[in-house]
């Protein structure tokens, strides 16, 4: 018979970063653990190019594979960190998206290995559907030493789905609430003894919550060579054309909704649009010189268009019965090229077991920003309160202004790992960047033509960052480890003119978990940490800034899992994150002080508890609970949003190659909750519930 499985996923299992992963035969034991935390008998990690265990990594490290996120119906970035402990996911104007890890919204995000350094830029940026998406990866804390700058909460690593040794294909299909719609196909294996190839493609469409919809289009192409036994060529090609319909919240006096608006009230002009184009291509060579000796070049090449036009200014008027809407408009053209070369050596250390890693990268961004200045300044028609019936005609939109940033990241680094015996071990890594910007605006006579060119205000950073951790397992149910690392992040913000110069950010982060099995079929994890960042820069809106002394984070993530029975599993995980600003001196006068008040969208409680019994063979059932503390939307804490929870539940069939799934989200309908914010004066209210099913189909030549 097959087995009907039951999950009660309270919170929909998210595993702080000491968690150990515990191996799962079926698929559907997988989707158990939606989020892994990768160590012991898991495989290898993007995070460390070196060939070692993950159980002997100093790290924090959360995995969520891809077939999790599709048997829940999760086909965006933001949905699927939204499992993860000790991650917010913060969603904005309908299409952008910031992440706050460990109570800081500095993170990187990194595709198959190459920065993605436009969240860096703007803070945040849109991304595609998941279609190619093999897992995501987060590391907690700073990754300097192997990444670079920026990044002081953590590092988000996509991994997309590489070629296979054997012939597979699978097809899924969605239909959900609001309308959602969703495609996505893939199939890969060898083409030759020699030649392997992958190719995914997906399209995701929904009129959206609130009327913020989207039509995400995906497509992607790897290829595998290997001529030789010592030769190796990887190739991948991506792209997507995405269109969203924003969405500016709903505006609020003092951060408090008027009781008389609904929620579902949308204030957008009818034009509003974000148009999210990209394309990239990678190439990696792996040469083996000898049995411990190996050279690996890579080299990517990026082009990526955000065309943004919305109302997303609110504001009501003096009667409080009518909304005024102000414009903003560009057009981010970014065109990011990276290359590195990384030599690595297994050293033959006699007893000691040792592999080093040297390297040197080199990333050069090229970005200008096109705008209509006149058209900034414009305000959209007034539109009643509670009756928002757009009235607001197209606007034609004519580029008046360029800004252009052009970077160039320069770094070298070596990592060591030692293993002095099956108890303990050592990971360091050091890295030397040089990082030198320069900043630009223009005017335009027209949208190909330069009318005048401004000075250019240069930036040049210098920086060694640093990490060093060890792992110690006096017994073999017991894994202790520890680490420190650096951080640093250049000063971009070009100031106003009677604006101070910024200096370059900085920081570390402190942790030392443990890992323990208890018995057979139970493991307890927890990990502590203290995060401390520097000069932090701080925006006071028209082009001024200033820059607090410091702000820490501290906090503790655990989780617990037992097993009594094959059949029967439950799963409980907490987060407490306190980041608060610390010893805050202005170097503005009038900016205020903000010692001690809480950083934006920086949760201090997270709670998650799963449970799973197997009744019968084929179906399966599964329901979750997740707890999100309270948070403030901006650095005075003016506006709190309240904690709220929200349960999931869901059912499957498989039937030979062919699995149908129903999902549920927020199953209990809660609508007195909010997921986001602009500063403090418009909030995002969360969606009601809403209901998919899907048809899933996959194939397997094995």
């Amino acid at each position: 018979m097959r087995m009907l499985k039951i999950y009660m996923i309270a919170g929909a299992l998210t595993l702080p970063g000491a968690a150990m992963s515990q191996q799962q035969d079926s698929l559907n034991n997988k989707t158990l653990q939606e989020i892994v935390v990768l160590s012991g008998t898991a495989t290898r990690t993007s995070f460390s190019k070196l060939d070692v265990p993950l159980r002997t990594i100093p790290a924090t490290i959360n995995n969520i594979s891809g077939a999790s996120l599709q048997l829940q119906g999760i086909d965006d970035l933001t949905g699927a960190l939204a499992k993860v402990q000790g991650v917010r996911p913060v969603s904005t104007y309908g299409a952008f998206q910031h992440y706050v890890i460990r109570g800081f919204n500095d993170f990187l995000l990194v595709v198959d290995g190459f920065r993605d350094d436009r969240q860096n830029i703007a803070s945040s940026a849109p991304m595609t559907n998941l279609a190619a998406v093999d897992h995501i990866e987060v590391l907690k804390g700073p990754a300097g030493a192997m990444f670079g700058h920026s990044g002081i909460g953590g590092i988000i690593s996509v991994a997309r789905k590489t070629p296979g040794t054997t012939p597979s294909a699978e097809f899924n299909i969605l239909y959900g609430g609001f309308n959602t719609r969703r495609i996505s196909a893939g199939a890969g294996g060898p083409l030759s003894p020699t030649l392997r190839y992958r190719a995914d493609a997906g399209i995701s469409a929904t009129d959206g919550w609130r009327g913020a919809g989207s039509n995400r289009n995906s497509a992607y192409l790897a290829f595998d060579f290997t001529p030789t036994e010592k030769d190796r060529f990887q190739l991948r090609l991506g792209a997507n054309k995405d269109m969203y319909d924003n969405d500016a919240g709903i505006p609020t006096v003092n951060g408090e909704m008027l009781p008389e608006v609904k929620r579902s009230y949308r204030y957008n002009t009818t034009q509003s649009y974000t148009k999210a184009n990209h394309a990239d291509v990678q190439l990696q060579y792996t040469r083996r010189l000898n049995s411990r000796m190996t050279v690996t070049e890579q080299l990517s090449y990026a082009t990526d268009l955000i065309n943004y036009l919305s109302s997303e200014s609110l504001e009501l008027t003096r009667g409080k019965d009518s909304v005024a809407r102000g414009y903003l408009q560009f057009e981010h053209h970014t065109q990011p090229f990276q290359h590195s070369l990384d030599f690595t050596w297994d050293v033959p250390s006699g007893r000691i077991q040792q592999k080093i890693l040297a390297g040197w990268s080199l990333n050069v961004l090229h970005r200008y920003t096109d705008y209509d200045n006149p058209l900034r300044s414009r305000t959209a028609t007034t539109i009643p309160l509670t009756a928002p019936l757009d009235n607001q005609g197209n606007l034609p939109v004519i580029n008046t202004h360029r800004k252009t940033i052009d970077e160039t990241m320069n770094g070298i680094y070596l990592q060591d790992w030692l293993n002095f015996s099956p108890k303990f071990k050592i990971l360091a890594a050091i890295r030397f960047d040089q990082f030198s910007g320069s900043y630009r605006s223009d005017t335009l006579q027209s949208p190909t033509t330069t009318a005048s060119k401004g000075d250019p205000y240069r930036k040049h950073t210098s920086r060694l960052t640093y990490r060093a951790g060890f792992v110690y397992e006096p017994l073999e149910a017991v894994n202790i480890y520890g680490s420190y690392a650096t951080y640093f992040k250049p000063a971009r913000q070009v100031p106003g003119v009677t604006n101070l110069s910024l200096d370059p950010e900085s920081g570390y982060q402190a942790e030392l978990g443990t890992r323990l099995t208890l018995a057979r079929h139970l493991t307890l994890n927890v990990a502590g940490f203290y995060l401390l960042k520097r000069n932090i820069i701080v925006s006071l809106g028209k082009g001024l800034y200033d820059q607090a002394s410091e702000a820490a984070s501290k906090g503790i993530e655990t989780d617990i899992t037992w097993q009594p029975l094959p059949v029967f599993s439950i799963s409980a995980g907490y987060a407490f994150t306190d980041a608060r600003f610390k010893n805050y001196t202005s170097k503005v006068t009038g900016a205020g002080n903000l010692t001690d008040k809480r950083l934006p969208f920086a949760m201090i409680h997270q709670f998650n508890i799963q449970s799973s019994y197997t009744v019968c063979r084929g179906a399966t059932v599964f329901a979750g609970l997740s707890y999100n503390g309270d948070n403030y939307t901006d650095s005075r804490n003016t506006v709190l949003l309240p904690a709220y929870y929200l349960v999931n539940a869901g059912a499957s069939y498989t039937f030979r190659r062919v699995r149908v799934t129903v999902n549920a989200e927020n199953l209990l309908d809660n609508r007195e909750y909010f997921i986001g914010a602009i500063n403090n004066t418009q909030l995002y209210p969360g969606a009601p519930v809403n209901y998919n099913v899907a048809l899933h189909y996959t194939f397997n030549g094995r």
